[in-house]
């Protein structure tokens, strides 16, 4: 199936009009990446740096209060993004859109060709 970026667009404004999407097909010697950026999403990067860095003072020291309650909050956004993005693969995959990466049935490995990603990210 032959797709294109303004096609994938047409779909994602049509079930969630209020948003905003940006999607570039990448073409790669063998394969493709479909990059759909959203303001749908909550967690930008200095919110993930935040919440790295949180997660790290958590797992060595320990934290109360309010920086607490900040991480709480920062992992209730990314839940919330997680449901986010597989609504939008969910629908991509209902229009005949999903990704397709082969693997070696033995390794696991990813094998050269024909393949298709799908990465959905935060609009800047």
């Amino acid at each position: 199936m032959k797709i294109n970026g303004n096609q994938i667009k047409r779909i994602l404004k049509s079930n969630f009009p209020n948003s905003k999407f940006r999607v570039n097909i990448v073409h790669y010697t063998y394969d493709r990446a479909i990059v759909i950026k959203t303001d749908m999403l909550k967690m930008n990067s200095d919110l993930i740096h935040e919440y790295v860095s949180l997660h790290r003072k958590v797992i060595n020291e320990g934290i109360l209060g309010d920086e607490r309650f900040r991480f709480e909050e920062l992992e209730n956004l990314i839940k919330t993004d997680e449901k986010i993005r597989d609504n939008i693969y969910r629908i991509l995959k209902l229009n005949g859109i999903q990704e397709n990466v082969s693997k070696d049935e033995k390794t696991g490995e990813i094998l050269l060709g024909g393949n298709i990603y799908i990465d959905i990210e935060f609009l800047e």
